[in-house]
Parts: C-alpha cells; structure tokens; sequence
C-alpha cells in the first residue's frame, strides 16, 4: 500500500514546493535542534499553550480553543485558531492521543495533541511567521476514521490553490507523517485547514530549508467574496422593521446604499458579515430589497443582487420554522447545513434538571433524562397528506424525558389558534400533550401512530392570555413547525383573504428564496401581487 504522503506527493509536485517522505531520524527533541523555526507539540510546547492549556488540565478534563459552532479568534503561543460557524470546533485534549501508526515511516508523534472537527472550510490553524524556505513536518491522526482531504496554504488562505494537500487514503483511525518542502525565501506563515475531516495534531515542525530561496510569486486575490447565509428566506414570516443579514466567505466593504420600498438604508459591515437595518413595511406584502456590489479588501466585486421580503400577516402572533425563523434561532442554528449531518442541541443528550431558551420557545427538562435537538439537515418524511406537506424540512426532536420535558412558547393573547407540523420517524406512536403553561390546564392530546408527517391545530377561544406548552410525554418526534394566530371572535371558521388583482402573475420560490419559473411538485412560495402563500405544486 503506498504510503499518504507519497500520493501526497504526486499531487503537490504540479505545485509550488514538493511534498515527499522523510526517511532521516528526527533529533531527540526539535526543541533542541538548532534549525527549528518553530515547534509545537501541545503538550510542553510552545510554553504559552503549556501554561494556557496542559497546565490547567485536570482528568479527563478536554479544553475547547474554539467552541462548537463559534465564530471565534483565539492567539495563544503564537498561533492563531479560528473558527467561523459550520460546527466548527477546535479541542486541546488532555489525554493522550498516539493512534496506531499508518507505517513505520510515520512513528514519532507526541502524546499529546489538538484535536480539528468539522469547519467546513473555515476551521483553521495558523503558525507563527518564518523565513523561507522552510521544511514542514506535521504528525496528523485520523481521528474520525474516514477518508478525507485538509489543507496547508500561507497566511492568505487561498484553498484553490494550496501549498499542499494531504490525504487520509482509508478509513482506519491512524497517524501519518506529512511533510511539505517550501521553497520560497521571505516570511511566511503556514496555515492548516482540516476541511471539515476531523484531525488529531500531535506535532508541527518547522525547520530551516536547503539554500537562499526562490522569490515568491505575487499573490493576486482574483476571487470575489460568496454568500454562504443570508436572511430572512422567502417565507412570508418577515419582520416590518427588522434586518437584513448577509454573511460572506470573507470580509466585505460596502460603498453604497441598499434600497427597500424606495427608502436608501446604509449596511454596517462587520468582518464578514453586512447588515441592513430596515423598518416601515407593513403585514402581509411582498418588498423588493435592492443591494449593491459588495467587494473584498482587493477590490474583486459580487454582483448587484434583489432580494424579496415577504413581511408576515397582521394575525400571526408566532411563528417557528426551526430554520429561518425568528432571527434569534438562525443567529444561533444556520451554522447547521441543509444536507449536512450535524445537529446542535437545544437540550443536550441525557439532560436532567435543566432549563434553556431559544428562539423565544423555554425547554425543560426534569430529572428523567430527555434531550432536544436542532437537526441541522431535512427531516421531511414523504408524505401522501396534502396539508401535511407545507411542513418545512428542518426541526427539533424531542425524545426521553419522561412526563417532565417540555417546550413553551411565548405567552400570547387569546383567542388564539396553534398549528403544529409534527413529523414521527420512529415505529411507535408519538404523543403531544398541550397545555395553559400559564396555569397547567390540559387542553389537548395529539397522537401520531404512523411513521408519516401530521399536521395538528388547537384553537384556545377564552379572550385571556395563554402559553401553549408541549409535553412529548416520553415519546420521541420531530416538531418542524409552529405557527400561532389570532382568532376573531365572529369567526365563522372561514378564513378571509383578500385576494391580489387577477392581473397579477404569480411567481414562485423555492424555500430558501430562489425564484422557479417552471416548478416541479413540491413546496413553494407563490407571490401574487400583495397575495404571499405556501402552495404545494403536484
């Protein structure tokens, strides 16, 4: 079987520097070895992550450098963590980490060692700046046990082009011997992107390379900034005064103005992220928000785009779609992808005795453990049931807890109607007790006996204030949406609506705001005139 670091190899040579197997013996310690840049076993070096991290280290006691999920900095010893979203998290571990090693060729890593998980691609660590041309060695375990690629580029982080790409060839949970040749003269700092896989890094090595160096090619940033997130979506559940929120793959400058109902609105920049604070919409119509070009620190431009802002109707009084609404819930959650398999926790596994709030919706649990879960990919179950199918393909799964976990929502004014898209993934039947969280008061039982999606509505008619809560009484399901509205008391059952004029074209979205022209079946947004609906196409 050929070692990684020579299909390593065959890649980087059509690269600058070459990659290729190291057969010396390493020194005893290259701490000790005069022409060592830079040295990091994180365990004793460098001294700062000692006194910062393994110092402090009790048993068993793992340290997050970079917290799941945050968008964070952290400069400790010289090196520089980051995390942006996208589940990523950086751990130093406190036990020892040597897996097995892939081959002889790669025995020699320390015990200790920091540990990369998901990011995507922008979980990174960043060394201290040498002069090249420099020899970098990294002993880099297969922590997740499957095969991926990461990355190693300079202080400008361009993954396009890369110094080198490693490559774990199999899934075994091994260590493996990277090393990379840099052959330009000049300061650098190196940079390792794991790319998502998840990666032990027992040791970094840095030494002087052979020679005076080559001259560096100039660096030219040719590539305009993505939006990776934005909101709100098409959904028509949008504030009337609120923000626009753009998040890029790099920080961005604004020179213009953003335009929404003929009103010019500045966009505060922060890094990477523009917001556009907006205010005097009214309920139940259809915005057209105009943004300029945006570009990056070199100039390069994205293009002008328009995004539509359907504002939400007078008579919804909450809505969750454990997705894109309210804001409070993306600001946490839309790290998550779509089609990814990471979730977050709104209750963590086997919680007892705790309270936690997001989204403006209480959870609680007692002391029988139960958990709750932001399942970050689509849930949707395929569905026959017309009026089940307008469900939203995210949600929270509720399971464990006994007859004590809970979710409550925001206290509302009645009379006032819930409606509730449940979906039961499981083969038994799940169980939904609603109550007055105001005064315990049952009002209703929900079952749901099949795998399949259900849609389930309770009006509460008493003119006085109410605070539905949900009891999963031990059973497990996936809650992908809730709506609350307002009930008129002369209500004849039949909802009004005011229809847009016949002239009026319908377009339709899809849900994450990408207009359709020739749908497909499934779930929309249609937007006739003033008219915003979710509409299912057969």
């Amino acid at each position: 079987m050929k070692k990684l670091f020579t299909l390593a190899f065959a890649f980087i040579a059509t690269l600058a520097g070459t990659v290729s197997a190291q057969e010396t013996a390493e020194p005893t310690s290259p701490a000790d070895d005069p022409n060592t840049l830079f040295y990091a076993n994180f365990d004793t070096e460098p001294a700062a992550y000692y006194e910062t991290y393994t110092s402090k280290f009790t048993s068993g006691s793992n340290t997050d450098i970079i917290k799941k999920g945050a968008t964070a900095t952290v400069d400790c010893g010289g090196m520089i963590f980051h995390g942006q979203g996208s589940n990523g998290r950086i751990v130093a571990m406190s036990a020892s980490n040597i897996l097995t090693s892939s081959t002889a060729a790669d025995d020699g890593a320390s015990a200790r060692c920091i540990q990369m998980i998901s990011g995507s691609k922008t979980l990174y660590v960043q060394f201290p700046a040498v002069e090249g041309p420099a020899n970098v060695t990294l002993y880099i375990g297969n922590a997740g046990g499957k095969t991926g690629t990461f990355y190693l580029t300079d202080e400008n982080g361009d993954l396009d082009n890369p110094l080198a790409k490693f490559e774990f060839t199999d899934a075994a949970k091994t260590m493996h011997k990277f090393t990379y040749e840099y052959p330009y003269k000049g300061s650098v700092n190196f940079r390792l992107y794991n790319n998502g896989v998840q990666i032990n890094v027992n040791d970094v090595i840095i030494t002087k390379g052979e020679g005076e160096g080559e001259d560096k090619p100039e660096y030219r940033d040719e590539t305009a900034p993505e939006l990776t997130y934005s909101w709100p979506s098409a959904s028509p559940y949008a504030p009337v005064a609120g923000n626009i929120v753009l998040i890029y793959n790099e920080p961005v400058v604004a020179s213009a103005k953003a335009v929404l109902n003929d009103v010019e609105y500045d966009i505060e920049v922060n890094g990477n992220t523009a917001t556009i604070a907006y205010s005097g919409l009214e309920n139940g119509h259809t915005y057209v928000a105009q943004i300029p070009a945006l570009t990056d620190e070199a100039g390069n431009a994205t293009s002008p785009m328009t995004m539509n802002i359907n504002t939400v109707d007078s008579d919804v009084l909450y809505y969750t779609d454990y997705n894109y609404f309210p804001y409070s819930y993306w600001d946490k959650f839309h790290v998550y992808p779509n089609d990814g398999a990471d979730n977050g926790d709104l209750l963590a596994k086997s919680s007892t005795n705790k309270t936690a709030e997001f989204g403006d919706i209480t959870y609680s649990v007692g002391s029988t453990a139960g958990r709750v879960v932001a399942m970050g990919k689509s849930n949707l179950i395929n569905d026959t049931d017309e009026e089940s199918m307008d469900a939203t393909q995210r949600c929270a799964q509720f399971s464990g807890g006994g007859n004590d976990l809970y979710a409550q929502l925001p206290e509302v004014q009645g009379p006032a109607k819930i409606t509730l898209w449940v979906g039961n993934t499981t083969t038994s039947t799940s169980i939904i007790k609603l109550t007055n969280g105001d005064n315990a008061e049952e009002l209703a039982t929900f079952e749901a006996p099949e795998k399949k999606m259900y849609k389930f509505t309770y009006t509460f008619t008493p003119s006085e204030k109410v605070a539905f809560r949900l009891y999963n009484n031990g059973t497990q399901f996936n809650l992908h949406d809730i709506l609350l509205t307002k009930v008129d008391d002369s209500s004849t059952g039949i909802e009004s609506v005011e229809a847009a004029p016949t002239e009026a074209p319908a377009v339709y979205y899809n849900l994450q705001g990408q207009r359709v022209d020739n749908p497909s079946a499934g779930l929309y947004i249609r937007v006739s005139g003033n008219d915003v609906r979710k509409v299912v196409v057969k």
